[in-house]
């Protein structure tokens, strides 16, 4: 009985390290889904999302669209500059000759309505691609936005509950007084992670692997584009002192960045674990169990998890089911064969 009872244990770990292959997070960067050569975001979004609302609404029902890391080629970081946001506008017949003048570059652009181009990624990152960067530094360069990337994608892991709630709604009010929380809900969010709301977070790291020429460069085009972007806010809210629109823009950049990560890695683990949770029928007690594992899962990994991490996520996720909820998931797996 014994014998039996281990060959069971070990065919159904066997099937959970199948479902847990699916859980590998190949290590998915926003900034690999929004190359630094990426197109404007579009304007319409923005002008319709009201001024006080710091982040953007996030559908967690979106389909995600993710793509491999390969850090061996910096999307949009190649010398010359040709990395530009908008680079796609090269091949517009209306955008004249190009000129190719490190000093003529920036990030600030507008449409043809007259509407300034929000750029997709951080303003850092963009300017990035506007430098004249050797094949060393724009691999040093490349490594501090990725590393910024994993930071965040390890603090939501720990936050993906918050994340989640806000993400369901772009208006979420009070049980109890009816009153708007989307806001209350995004500050939290990011003051947790960075309780002095930097502007500019990747400045200072990128100071370390570029020239005091580039970096002061670097730092220019950021300037640039943030004080177009705020004068562009300042026309729709007259009345909002400069420093509080700063704040909400400062926010909303966060907002943006916390969306793309979140959609590129981490919505697809949360869906596979709202799969296992639901197939299991799994109480409220053993929900928080496999939270507490996936977490586990992503923060032992690294974000590049192995066989050995896999096998444990499949052990805790064994753990927290009792054997007819185990036979639940299983039955779940073999739907459709």
């Amino acid at each position: 009985m014994k014998l039996c009872a281990k060959v069971e244990r070990a065919a159904l770990l066997g099937v959970l390290m199948v479902l847990c292959c699916g859980c590998a997070v190949s290590v998915v960067h926003a900034q690999d889904m929004q190359p630094m050569d990426a197109k404007p975001a579009d304007e319409k979004p923005e002008e319709n999302q009201p001024a006080d609302a710091p982040m953007d609404a996030m559908d967690p029902m979106a389909p995600a669209a993710p793509a491999k890391r390969d850090a061996s080629k910096p999307d949009g970081m190649s010398g010359g500059g040709g990395g530009s946001p908008g680079a796609a506008a090269e091949n517009d017949p209306l955008a004249g000759p190009r000129v190719d003048d490190p000093g003529s570059r920036t990030l600030v652009r507008y449409d043809m309505q007259g509407r300034l181009q929000l750029v997709d990624i951080r303003p850092e990152e963009a300017a990035l691609g506007l430098l004249d960067l050797d094949e060393t530094r724009r691999m040093q360069a490349r490594e501090v936005v990725l590393d910024r990337s994993d930071a965040v994608r390890l603090y939501l892991t720990e936050h993906v509950e918050l994340l989640k709630e806000f993400a369901s709604s772009a208006e979420l009010k009070d049980p109890t007084t009816g009153k708007d929380i989307s806001g209350a809900l995004a500050k939290q969010l990011f003051e947790g992670f960075d309780p002095q709301r930097t502007r500019d977070p990747l400045l200072s790291p990128l100071a370390s692997v570029l020239t005091p020429e580039e970096h002061a460069r670097l730092t220019q085009l950021v300037d640039e584009y943030w004080e177009a972007w705020i004068a562009r806010e300042q026309k729709q809210q007259a009345k909002t002192p400069r420093e509080k629109i700063v704040e909400q823009l400062v926010a909303r950049a966060f907002a943006r960045e916390t969306q793309r990560i979140y959609e590129s890695s981490l919505r697809p683990i949360r869906q596979k674990l709202d799969t296992i949770a639901n197939a299991a029928a799994a109480s409220d007690e053993q929900k928080d169990a496999l939270r507490r594992a996936f977490v586990e899962f992503i923060r032992a990994g690294k974000l590049r998890p192995t066989a050995e991490h896999r096998a444990a996520l499949a052990q805790a996720i064994h753990d927290a089911l009792t054997p007819e909820q185990r036979v639940k998931l299983v039955e779940q797996m073999l739907t459709g064969l």
